[in-house]
């Protein structure tokens, strides 16, 4: 990506930060001198996460919670960026997937996968759409499996589908017109 302005850095919000692709994003986010937000549901995962050297380069801030308890966790995340003056990225990588298949109807499974995989980065980007303005940028991690389901995939399938189209309408819908914002899939 392009270079900050002279004295300006960037930051970013990055939920699922505690291992895996979250955890890489963080800490290359961080590496390049960045300011994070780190999110996860794993407190431990995330104090693990090692502070930047203390030269200017880098900063971390760690927002424990779970979005299954979504509105905890997004306002506790809203409030970090509050003291922001921008936010140059959301990245919602965070997700869930516990095999549920056809004809076992359990909706508190069904929805739990809508929860983590698709409200909670549709309401982070809401919460931080104005933060993001002048060039922010969303990923949103999805899974082949939003084309391609397997199976016992029936809630996580649906949940990654519609994080596509989450995605589709933040790079293509009429909301862009308020700025210049990027939204993308990984």
């Amino acid at each position: 990506g392009e270079a900050p302005a002279a004295g300006r850095t960037r930051s970013a919000v990055v939920t699922g930060a505690a291992s895996g692709i979250g955890r890489n994003v963080a800490t290359m986010l961080l590496d390049r001198g960045w300011i994070v937000i780190a999110s996860d549901r794993d407190a431990d995962g995330l104090r693990s996460i090692p502070d930047p050297i203390a030269d200017g380069s880098g900063e971390i801030r760690r927002v424990a919670g779970d979005l299954e308890d979504l509105e905890a966790t997004t306002h506790a995340i809203a409030r970090e960026v509050e003291a922001l003056p921008r936010l140059d990225g959301l990245a919602n990588v965070a997700g869930i997937f516990d095999p549920l298949s056809m004809g076992q109807a359990d909706t508190a499974r069904f929805e739990r996968h809508l929860r983590v995989n698709l409200t909670a980065p549709w309401l982070l980007a809401d919460l931080l759409w104005e933060k993001l303005a002048n060039g922010g940028r969303i990923v949103n991690a999805g899974s082949l499996a939003a084309g391609n389901p397997f199976p016992g995939s029936v809630a996580y399938t649906c949940s990654k589908a519609g994080l596509v189209g989450l995605t589709k309408v933040g790079a293509e819908g009429e909301d862009l017109d308020a700025g210049d914002r990027k939204s993308t899939r990984l």
